[in-house]
């Protein structure tokens, strides 16, 4: 009865992570975004062919003083990916910034999670970010060569400087973003 029990429980599990899985149609890996790679056209009509399942609208993103065009990949109003074309080729993705913990992601954690929960035992390259990202923090993990790691939370060095670590530590993962010009 036990083994049953088990089995069932394994086949509920299974299929709801296969459900999961089809609802994203987003599979994220060490490699990036499934489907994009850095040769994939920056056009709407092409992000929507890799994801079917979503709606894919052209936008713009003010940064720095200067506006930027960008495609959205949302579902249900929530917005999954952003993506940016590249500097030197604006024909071609370079740069996907992963914004929802809703997708199949392949990664030991997840949107949302803690920076202790993530970082805490590695060794890497951590920075602050400049202007309207002051109060941000991005880091690097070697492990994750095209990746970086947006962390928010309360900095009490205030904007501009890096929080300590005892206070890093509290941070929350809030962007993964992926760049595929390096």
């Amino acid at each position: 009865m036990k083994k049953i029990l088990f089995i069932l429980l394994i086949l509920l599990n299974t299929q709801s992570l296969f459900a999961k899985m089809r609802e994203s149609s987003i599979i994220l890996t060490s490699q990036g975004v499934e489907g994009i790679s850095s040769s994939t056209r920056f056009k709407k009509a092409m992000i929507k062919r890799i994801f079917p399942k979503f709606k894919v609208v052209e936008s713009s993103i003010s940064s720095e003083g200067e506006s930027q065009k960008v495609i959205e990949v949302k579902k249900r109003g929530k917005l999954f990916l952003v993506i940016y074309p590249k500097k030197r080729d604006p024909f071609r993705v370079g740069r996907v910034d992963i914004i929802n913990s809703a997708i199949d992601n392949r990664f030991d954690f997840d949107i949302g999670d803690r920076y202790r929960n993530i970082f805490i035992h590695k060794k890497i390259k951590c920075f602050i970010g400049v202007e309207e990202n002051s109060k941000k923090v991005y880091c690097k993990d070697p492990k994750y060569q095209n990746f970086l790691f947006e962390f928010s939370g309360k900095n009490s060095n205030g904007d501009g400087t890096l929080p300590p670590k005892g206070v890093l530590r509290n941070f929350k993962l809030t962007k993964i973003i992926w760049n595929l010009e390096e």
